[in-house]
């Protein structure tokens, strides 16, 4: 009988571990449908191009954008990330269909909101989802038009990610 209990035990857990992971990929998904809006630019970093930027202790940037910084001892957080996905779009048409479509992903329940601000025609808006052992973080950011979407994958923690940032090495910093 034991044995019968442990053997469902591990069914459970391995049923729970694919359910995750599939979950997690799913959203992985669910955000690469949005470089096929018109207007829409997409940059893809991979594990190997933010390794070597934590190797060299350099910022990783998009144009002039610091996403994440390498300097002042931030480049643990880099060794903790698997991928960083920009999306940015400056048409105004575009940018609102940009930014319906990251809302809808951002607003499903197993996502949680950290910050959600809306003030004088800009608006920011940070999440995160934990799934399969990997948190996966997104920043949302509305100014004139402009809309930029940045998508942090890895083990990282998000506070050190945020204190980063308050730091004044984060996401959309120029």
């Amino acid at each position: 009988m034991e044995t019968i209990v442990r053997t469902m035990k591990k069914l459970a857990v391995c049923a729970i571990l694919t359910l995750v992971s599939m979950n997690a990929s799913a959203q992985t998904e669910d955000f690469e449908k949005l470089a096929k809006i018109k207007g829409v630019e997409h940059v893809k970093i991979d594990k190997d191009m933010i390794a070597l930027a934590a190797q060299k202790g350099e910022d990783v940037k998009v144009g002039d954008n610091t996403i994440v910084g390498g300097n002042d001892g931030q480049n643990e957080i880099l060794k903790e990330m698997e991928d960083i996905n920009v999306f940015t779009c400056e048409d105004e048409a575009d940018g609102k269909k940009l930014a319906k479509a990251a809302r809808r992903i951002l607003e499903k329940k197993e996502w949680k909101s950290l910050i959600d601000v809306n003030e004088e025609g800009q608006s920011v808006k940070i999440c995160t989802l934990n799934a399969g052992g990997k948190n996966t973080s997104a920043i949302l950011a509305e100014e004139d038009g402009e809309v930029t979407l940045v998508v942090i994958t890895g083990k990282f923690d998000i506070t050190k990610l945020m204190g980063a940032a308050a730091g004044g090495m984060g996401a959309a910093e120029n």
